[in-house]
């Protein structure tokens, strides 16, 4: 029979959905099995189960054999290995908000800027209170978000540093002083270890890009800062958004060296 790839995966799914039938493939896991054996645990008919079968057999999850009185059944993994296939490609969704075109579903898994996002990770020789402030003290994130190229005016910051708060404020770069607007929402405020934001420098509230910061103890003084940024941008955004972030960080470190 030529099934649809679709069309196959709603039988994978239709088939997963009753509870008996999910524990019959967690039996058959461990080995081929007959309806006798496979109906022991369950407070059903043999009939019963063998209409279950039938469903995960229509399903391709599982095949029987041919002997008239036994026809013992077997697992297949591969309608499983699809669903969960299709299944991983949507594991971030959580991270993006209704409606928001998110890529970054799939996690960067190397420092630097990717298709998918942003991830750069410093340690720093500061207490991890002192590099929480940094991030969520106005007057610290004036001095050094924007790097040393940038004004922030601190009467244009606004920071209300619980979930669902916002924030923004506005940004002079070069040349010819250009404003910026920025602006978002802390989705995570856990102090002092993550810190999850929306940051965008666009007018609604539809576009925006995601930031989490967390923050480890070292244990000797010092703290590890694991930055992610992830959202819709293109891979040569996110290489121009790694080189800003870099510098707003080298201004992060040199705040803390003098504190």
């Amino acid at each position: 029979m030529n099934t649809d790839p679709a069309d196959l995966l709603s039988l994978t799914f239709a088939a997963l959905a009753d509870p008996t039938r999910r524990a019959i493939l967690a039996r058959l896991a461990r080995g081929e099995a007959t309806v006798s054996e496979l109906a022991q645990p369950f407070p059903i008919s043999v009939q019963a189960v063998s209409k279950h079968l039938t469903v995960l057999e229509r399903a391709g999850l599982i095949s029987r054999g041919r002997s008239a009185q036994l026809r013992p059944s077997r697992l297949r993994a591969d309608p499983l290995k699809d669903a969960a296939d299709w299944l991983g490609s949507y594991r971030r969704l959580s991270d993006c908000a209704p409606g928001r075109i998110c890529p970054a579903m799939a996690e960067p898994s190397d420092a630097g800027a990717s298709e998918y996002g942003i991830r750069i990770t410093r340690v720093f020789d500061a207490p991890r209170d002192r590099v929480w402030r940094e991030w969520t003290d106005p007057d610290a994130f004036a001095d050094w978000y924007g790097g040393p190229a940038c004004e922030v005016p601190l009467s244009s910051v606004s920071m209300d540093v619980r979930p669902g708060g916002k924030w923004r404020l506005t940004m002079f770069c070069p040349p010819d002083r250009r404003r910026i607007d920025w602006k978002g929402e802390y989705r995570e405020v856990d102090a002092p270890e993550r810190l999850v934001f929306t940051v965008s420098d666009q007018p609604g509230d539809e576009l925006f890009e995601l930031v989490i910061v967390m923050l480890d103890d070292l244990g000797d003084g010092r703290t590890q800062m694991r930055f992610e940024q992830r959202g819709s941008m293109s891979p040569e955004q996110y290489e121009r958004a790694t080189e800003g972030w870099g510098t707003f960080f080298d201004r992060f470190e040199e705040r803390l060296a003098a504190s």
